[in-house]
């Protein structure tokens, strides 16, 4: 697994609440989060990195979202934007390689 990954990953999702992190099987998962800004929609996120190489095929990021539904109480699966995905992975693999050059 690529350090640099693991740690960007974790800088660019702080503000997330972290559920859990295994850092030998390469994946975290992230616990539902509203931005305080959009107290109505919520994110959850899983990613997973796998190989030693700073490559976009090793990280793979899942993205899943709610809005809170008419009755205020209930929260229902809402799409993704299909960029959303892509945007974050570059997201990471960017502050991997910024990290890279930081350490060298």
């Amino acid at each position: 697994m690529n350090a640099e990954l693991w740690r960007a990953t974790l800088e660019i999702f702080a503000p997330y609440h972290l559920l859990q992190a295994d850092p030998y099987g390469g994946t975290i998962l992230y616990d539902w989060t509203a931005a305080p800004d959009a107290p109505t929609e919520r994110f959850r996120f899983n990613v997973v990195i796998r190989g030693e190489a700073l490559k976009a095929e090793n990280i793979s990021i899942s993205a899943f979202r709610q809005v809170l539904g008419p009755d205020g109480k209930i929260w229902q699966s809402a799409p993704v934007s299909p960029d959303l995905h892509r945007d974050l992975e570059n997201a990471v693999l960017a502050r991997a390689a910024e990290q890279r050059t930081m350490h060298y």
